[in-house]
């Protein structure tokens, strides 16, 4: 009788975790219990995994573009009422940290484009979608082992997955990620499992300070009079331009033209948008938040 009190306890706590979530060896708090079947993946560089997406346009989407950014990789359908459930939630998150250095990708397991675009629509969400007509059999779906719908993993600025079940406390991962310098790249690992002596001295002479690209973009963004300064404004019928002096460079800026800004924190690509009888309007490289100086 006791032995059985014992086993219906077991019993009852093993129900109780997965009803509340696991933990995979990582410490990772799971929103699936599935998840933990991405655990091989931690860890992992995606840029060299052979990801060969398409987006919705037919173009390459390269996945090693996205270093220096936090992302987000996205495995969904519209046939999965949960993924349906939480684009709202991630639509809010991406317009939260997108300034900061966010980007998502959606991988998406229709074999309808039609179904694909009416939720796209609907839910007016920004991010590449990768899509071939394949479904569940889908060649990245099958590369990554995708075994349910959402399936969200969160990959650091070097590129390197380091979240297998991203709906469970999603902000507090990304932020983590977000905080993170980029930093250098990890050492090439030689055949023995350590850098080899000549890419530790390589490293040794390369290394340089770390930079942090959220401090640089929110040190712009907070304050881009002190970075900034708007020496002269020409506005014609027929073209706007304007001299704009950074910190180590003097620049002639027309609208659509990238320059970079230098902050403590590294560098900063910005692009006019527009030249108004106020002030200048730039945005982030690859950001849709705009901020303005005065003059």
């Amino acid at each position: 009788m006791k032995l059985r009190s014992t086993i219906a306890r077991l019993l009852a706590l093993i129900v109780a975790a997965t009803a509340c979530g696991c933990r995979e060896e990582n410490g990772e708090e799971m929103l699936f219990p599935d998840d933990a079947n991405y655990g091989k993946w931690v860890g992992q560089n995606i840029t060299t995994a052979g990801f060969n997406g398409l987006d919705l346009a037919g173009a390459p989407i390269d996945l090693a573009k996205f270093r220096g950014r936090v992302l987000m990789l996205d495995f969904w359908a519209s046939w999965s009422p949960k993924c349906m459930e939480m684009f709202p939630a991630k639509l809010a998150t991406y317009q939260k940290f997108h300034h900061a250095g966010l980007e998502i990708v959606g991988i998406n397991a229709d074999f309808d484009r039609q179904e694909l675009d009416k939720v796209l629509a609907k839910e007016n969400l920004p991010w590449p979608q990768h899509f071939n007509r394949q479904g569940e059999n889908d060649a990245a779906v099958k590369k990554f082992g995708i075994t349910h719908f959402p399936s969200i993993w969160l990959v650091d600025r070097q590129g390197v997955v380091r979240f297998i079940s991203g709906g469970k406390n999603l902000e507090a991962k990304l932020e983590q990620l977000l905080n993170e310098s980029a930093g250098p790249s990890p050492l090439p690992v030689a055949k023995g499992g350590e850098p080899s002596w000549k890419e530790r001295i390589m490293s040794t002479f390369g290394g340089g300070p770390a930079t942090d690209p959220v401090a640089a973009i929110n040190a712009v963004m907070a304050a881009p009079e002190a970075f900034l300064d708007v020496k002269n404004v020409m506005i014609t019928s027929k073209r706007r331009i304007a001299t704009v002096k950074t910190p180590d460079a003097t620049h002639q800026v027309v609208i659509g033209k990238e320059i970079t800004v230098t902050t403590e924190s590294g560098p900063v690509p910005i692009v006019c948008k527009s030249i108004e009888s106020d002030g200048l309007v730039f945005v982030v490289t690859g950001q849709d938040t705009p901020f303005k100086v005065t003059f």
